[in-house]
């Protein structure tokens, strides 16, 4: 089995992959460093500005009540009054920062506030805040001081007298906890286009040396030729998404799902060697294989969410990414991962990419039955 021709061409272009490093640099080295300097930006992005706009719901309604969150205003706190059902839908889906929650009996219980029984405030959030969670809770202390300053006709703020009970929520799924969420699926991406072109131009230049024809005179067919090549392919993209993926993990990517993302891994690793035996078969010349493929491929990944994650994608644009097979591979990671997506939810994104494969297999080896083997 392991002497069959198509196994013993695929291991050699393995080999010669290997072999050469400007291929390796842009299939293993480039997406790597994508996902994790591009995961640093975004996170260091969203850290820097902390957004204090928050829900507000005033369960007590007094006079009192009122004055902090007039108090919480001149903070520089954008507090958007709401109810306590849609605050905390409003924090789990990601649409606000925090919300504040004013207990009933504020009013009341702020004349006991020194002598250890004040009100309480409620303070949630989601895990991924931390940041912004310290800083309103010190921000909810400093109103709470200057409240009770103003009532008892004090110069400067008391200590704090109003308890802060920090509450935090999970986010609802589909939506990422941390920027490396989006850019590892991204890498993944870029990992796949350098499998593809580097193989894909390889077969070129072997037809382009001869070696193609010297394997034709042998005792090998055709599709052995192609298929050798498609299986080398699978393998090297088998082996990064896997190696990536399992870089982000440890960067903090959550996979809700495992199997279906071993699903996903085998259907995109299929999906795009069958891509690349389809350009290996379309491909007449070394400038094809290094000018118009690698432009088309390009095109197709920033297209796909190879650039500006799907997320940040308008309904038009997600509509117009679907001819590429590059979104297709980084949904159906992320419905793997922070998207938590069901098996009936996925199922687009794998039947496409498994159709892709079959259609992309049939159309190469018909395509490739027809190839010159030597350019004289």
């Amino acid at each position: 089995m392991l002497n069959h021709p198509v196994i013993a061409l695929a291991r050699k272009d393995v080999m010669l992959l290997l072999r050469n490093r400007v291929a390796v640099f842009f299939t293993v080295v480039f997406p790597i460093a994508f996902g994790v300097l591009f995961g640093l930006l975004f996170s260091g992005t969203q850290s820097a500005a902390p957004n204090l706009a928050v829900a507000l719901v005033d369960l007590d309604d007094t006079p009192g009540s009122k004055r902090y969150a007039q108090i919480l205003a001149e903070l520089d706190i954008q507090a958007a009054p709401t109810t306590q059902d849609e605050a905390r839908r409003a924090v789990r889906l990601g649409a606000t920062t925090a919300a504040v929650v004013i207990e009933q009996g504020f009013q009341e219980k702020l004349p006991r506030a020194l002598a250890g029984d004040g009100p309480t405030v409620t303070l949630l959030t989601d895990p991924a805040r931390e940041m912004e969670a310290g800083l309103l809770r010190g921000m909810l202390n400093a109103a709470s001081g200057r409240l009770l300053a103003e009532r008892a006709g004090l110069e400067t703020p008391a200590n704090p007298p109003v308890r802060v009970e920090h509450q935090t929520l999970q986010p609802t799924r589909g939506r990422p906890r941390t920027a490396f969420e989006l850019t590892f699926p991204q890498a993944c991406a870029w990992a796949l286009m350098g499998c593809v072109t580097g193989f894909a131009g390889s077969i070129v230049d072997e037809r382009s040396r001869g070696t193609i024809m010297r394997l034709a005179v042998g005792p090998l067919r055709r599709w052995h030729i192609l298929l050798g090549k498609g299986l080398a392919c699978f393998v090297v993209c088998l082996t990064m998404l896997i190696g990536l993926l399992a870089v982000g993990t440890l960067l903090g990517v959550r996979f809700e799902r495992p199997l279906q993302l071993a699903v996903a891994i085998v259907a995109i690793a299929l999906a795009f060697s069958a891509l690349m035996m389809l350009l290996a078969a379309l491909l007449r010349d070394q400038q094809s294989a290094e000018g118009a493929s690698r432009a088309v491929l390009l095109l197709l990944a920033l297209l796909g969410g190879g650039g500006v994650p799907l997320i940040f994608f308008q309904d038009w644009l997600r509509a117009a990414a679907g001819v590429s097979p590059f979104m297709w591979a980084i949904l159906a990671i992320e419905n793997a991962s922070y998207r938590d997506a069901t098996w009936l939810e996925a199922v687009p994104a794998l039947a496409t990419l498994l159709g892709t494969a079959a259609f992309s297999l049939v159309a190469g080896i018909i395509a490739f039955a027809r190839w010159p083997f030597s350019d004289r």
